[in-house]
């Protein structure tokens, strides 16, 4: 039987099938924002010193961070972004958090496969597949509140 004769029997890809698939992907586009969003949210833009005082002389990064660790400047970052290393000035020794956040990110990922594939042994795929999207959007939600009600709060 070649591929055409299977497709016949099987039938066309019709409006089952595409919910279908559409459902399947709709976790591969959650996963797909949160494994991205950290390289956007955690860039650490261009800065200096601002209390350097001529601001045009140029700094190396130890001088730089020697002098904000010492607590002789506040950095002044050279762009408009706002990240999370640019609100909590994460440079120098405090750099190395935003990839630690990536890399604890990714140790859940791998808990995740290793216990929701054996609960989908016991219980089935597809209700693995349903509590796995509902955790992934209780997430998001929590994620929303707190960022909704965490600027009512300062």
């Amino acid at each position: 039987m070649d591929i055409d004769a299977c497709l016949q029997q099987a039938g066309e890809f019709g409006p089952a099938q595409k919910r279908i698939y559409y459902l399947v992907n709709l976790m591969n586009v959650l996963a797909a924002m949160q494994t991205l969003a950290p390289a956007f949210i955690s860039y650490e833009p261009e800065w200096t010193c601002s209390s350097q005082s001529p601001p045009e002389e140029q700094q190396t990064s130890l001088q730089r961070c020697t002098a904000f660790e010492e607590g002789h400047c506040r950095p002044h970052y050279l762009s408009g972004y706002t990240t999370v290393v640019t609100e909590w000035d994460l440079v120098c020794r405090w750099s190395y958090l935003p990839k630690i956040s990536q890399s604890a990110y990714f140790v859940g990922m791998m808990f995740s496969c290793w216990s929701l594939g054996s609960l989908a042994e016991r219980i089935g795929r597809k209700k693995v597949y349903f509590l796995s999207i509902g955790r992934e959007w209780a997430s998001v939600m929590a994620g929303w509140l707190l960022q909704c009600t965490s600027s009512r709060w300062s």
